[in-house]
């Protein structure tokens, strides 16, 4: 949008009444693109109306079924869609990949998600142990966890109690 405004204008700075113009000629060109969406709106309800009033009875039952059927499924795509979105948070979390990327993994249907979520947790995997050199030099004494004994020994009594539970294994461990 900035840009559009500062086409073919080479200043730093501009005159008060340069800026109002360019504001007005923006804010017109879009009470105009508005005013034409409105239009457009307006001449498919007329076009829908006449079609509608050619038509007998029966043609206008029919015609407002299908209708109906578009509409119920197209709210029953959004809701698979929402289910499958739910449950590949649920894998995502499972498997402690990051949640953010969901909107790129959830497919139509829940086979698609699945292999999208595969797919995805395999290259991530690839990409972690890229960017972790395996010559990665392992601290004296430190579990998988990451903290070794000289480090829980001075974490307080509420680390502690976190640590114990979201990992009460490696809390066992460093507890002995």
């Amino acid at each position: 949008m900035a840009e559009d405004i500062n086409t073919g204008l080479d200043k730093d700075s501009y005159s008060k009444d340069e800026v109002m113009a360019m504001l007005q000629s923006e804010t017109d060109k879009r009470v105009t693109e508005a005013l034409k969406k409105a239009d457009r709106k307006t001449q498919d309800k007329i076009k829908e109306a006449e079609k509608l009033a050619k038509m007998n009875e029966e043609e206008k039952f029919q015609y407002q079924l299908q209708e109906k059927e578009k509409t119920l499924a197209d709210r029953e795509k959004q809701i698979a869609l929402m289910e499958n979105k739910n449950e590949a948070v649920k894998i995502l979390s499972e498997k402690k990949l990051p949640v953010e990327v969901i909107d790129f993994l959830v497919a139509d249907d829940a086979d698609k998600t699945m292999k999208n979520i595969n797919l995805f947790e395999k290259v991530f995997a690839a990409a972690v142990k890229e960017r972790i050199p395996s010559n990665t030099p392992k601290g004296t004494n430190t579990p998988e966890g990451g903290i070794n004994k000289e480090a829980f020994s001075k974490m307080t009594a509420k680390q502690m109690q976190e640590l114990y539970q979201t990992d009460r294994n490696l809390f066992e461990q460093l507890a002995k």
